[in-house]
């Protein structure tokens, strides 16, 4: 049996909630939960592969004089440190997920560490894949540039 609610049709047996938006538009509360839900499990995938990749730089950084491939250990560290902004980030993200049924309120509210909820949910996105792919792009220079900070008096550079 289909039904419609405010002019959306659905099946009446499932628990359907439609509503129209301030800008008129029609959405549907179980597909905004579904989008969160999508949303909280590809944040959990990304912090489970920024742990990885944050481990492997830690691993190289520790055992740069004994790595079979040349890289620069300070833009290596540089990089292991932004991964793990991304991180801190995703998990900000993931972590405030729980509070919230709606994608759209989730993704207009201010989220953050309890100390400072003053950067909207959709910003805390842009800093963890800006940190990631900054991070990409210093560990490829790692290994494109690995004799850049050879001469600083603490560098771990290959002579």
């Amino acid at each position: 049996m289909m039904g419609s609610v405010d002019g959306i049709s659905g099946n009446s047996t499932h628990d359907l909630e439609a509503t129209v938006d301030t800008d008129g538009e029609p959405h549907d509360a179980n597909i905004e939960f579904e989008q969160l839900k999508l949303l909280f499990d590809y944040t959990k995938f990304h912090i489970g592969l920024y742990t990885t990749i944050a481990t492997i730089f830690g691993a190289l950084f520790a055992a740069s004089d004994k790595a079979p491939i040349r890289f620069s250990p300070v833009l290596l560290l540089c990089s292991a440190v932004l991964v793990c902004i991304a991180g801190g980030a995703g998990g900000i993200i993931a972590s405030s997920i729980p509070g919230f049924s709606s994608y759209k309120k989730f993704w207009d509210s201010s989220i953050g560490p309890a100390w400072c909820r003053k950067m909207k949910a959709e910003y805390w996105t842009y800093v963890e894949h800006a940190a990631f792919w900054a991070a990409v792009i210093l560990a490829l220079a790692s290994i494109v540039f690995p004799h850049v900070f050879d001469g600083l008096p603490h560098g771990r550079g290959y002579s």
